[in-house]
């Protein structure tokens, strides 16, 4: 079994602390064996990896990224970057210079609006290029018996609410998007970003939604139709019913047919006769998918139309059974549901798999396309004959 931590931080992050090689030997002893190093707006720890011995751990190199989208920051991954463009140098350089001004006035209102008070001459040691991210001021905060008493800190203390991860709690609670403690940023779009991303065809995923979504439907539509590929679901932010409510689980079965053609959706346990996203999932990706495969083939006659999905649905069988913890349904019935996400996230995980399934079995591939492209051909001559008929 391959274990896998797709989100770590190193000294290059903020919020972190360890080596490059001190990442991979953790990775090392907890027997995990593909990671990604996704600093905060800098790719600086994949210069050190070209000087660190490792034929252990995979790396994939990423990065996460803060942007802005409806007024709300958010961070977003990249996995699979191109870690030494100078674009993201560019982006670490930008943010760089707003965090140090933004810090300066969030410390302001941490020492004069809560009162806690700051050992500069500490916190210039933890953080010696000027940046006074809330994590270190935190730091500094709690080392501090003249803040024993402070309010502001009681639940950040050992065995209170945010007593295990207090520094980054600190932030969320106070320092996050409109806290108390809040200074203003102006980071990049999120649409910018991606377009980035995609320009490195990395693959891409909105870093803890439980965040910043907050469980909001129609932001995280709004967000994965940006063409974002994944939610990262499990997070040490996320509670269990955040976790719940961002996964979707789904078992499709499929199979061709010259006899019999079905198609079911099942979710969360109730029988959908209307299908609803389910089913526009299905229509798009088939679709999709036979199309890219009968043109790489060359199976297309000159100047043919290519095929739809009424060619396809009476030689295929497909079953899904769905549930996710979030649904929305079209009516009281519950015999449709409408989710984006879920229409977006079943298209394209039956595309990728129809992909791998033609890869891999190429003599059923073959007799698949054909038998689609024959009913094609004989229902487009049915067709024109009639209307032959109609002109006589």
């Amino acid at each position: 079994m391959n274990h896998i931590d797709l989100h770590m931080h190193s000294m290059y992050s903020l919020d972190g602390e360890k080596k490059v090689e001190e990442l991979l030997q953790i990775a090392k002893d907890s027997q995990i064996h593909t990671i990604a190093i996704a600093d905060h707006n800098s790719t600086k720890a994949y210069t050190d990896l070209k000087n660190v011995e490792n034929n252990e751990i995979q790396v994939i190199p990423a990065i996460e990224v803060d942007c802005t989208f409806h007024g709300k920051d958010f961070h977003i991954l990249g996995y699979f970057i191109d870690p030494f463009h100078p674009v993201w140098e560019e982006i670490e350089t930008r943010v760089s210079n707003m965090e140090k001004e933004s810090g300066l006035k969030r410390l302001e209102i941490i020492q004069n609006k809560m009162g806690i008070k700051i050992d500069m001459d500490h916190l210039k040691q933890l953080r010696p290029n000027g940046v006074y991210e809330a994590e270190s001021v935190c730091e500094v905060a709690l080392s501090m018996p003249e803040n024993d008493e402070n309010p502001y800190l009681k639940e950040f203390r050992p065995g209170k609410k945010h007593g295990i991860s207090p520094y980054v709690d600190f932030f969320w609670e106070y320092c996050a998007k409109g806290k108390m403690a809040y200074s203003p940023m102006e980071f990049m779009p999120m649409e910018e970003i991606i377009a980035i991303f995609r320009s490195q065809n990395a693959i891409i995923s909105l870093a803890h939604p439980g965040n910043n979504v907050k469980e909001d439907d129609k932001l995280l539509e709004d967000i994965i139709a940006l063409g974002i590929d994944g939610l990262e679901v499990y997070s040490s932010y996320h509670s269990k019913e955040q976790i719940e409510y961002y996964k979707l689980k789904a078992d499709i079965a499929f199979c061709v047919s010259n006899t019999v053609s079905t198609l079911e959706y099942y979710h969360n346990s109730s029988f959908l006769e209307y299908g609803g996203a389910p089913d526009k999932a299905v229509r798009t990706a088939f679709t999709f998918a036979l199309d890219k495969y009968i043109k790489a083939q060359g199976k297309y006659n000159k100047n043919e139309s290519k095929v739809g999905f009424a060619d396809i649905v009476d030689n295929i069988v497909v079953i899904i059974n769905s549930s996710s913890t979030y649904t929305s349904y079209e009516n009281q019935t519950k015999k449709a549901i409408n989710n984006v996400f879920i229409a977006k996230a079943l298209t394209k995980f039956i595309e990728e798999k129809l992909e791998v399934y033609f890869a891999e079995n190429p003599t059923d591939a073959q007799q698949f396309a054909n038998q689609v492209l024959i009913g094609k051909r004989s229902r487009e001559m049915a067709d024109k004959a009639r209307v032959d008929i109609k002109k006589k």
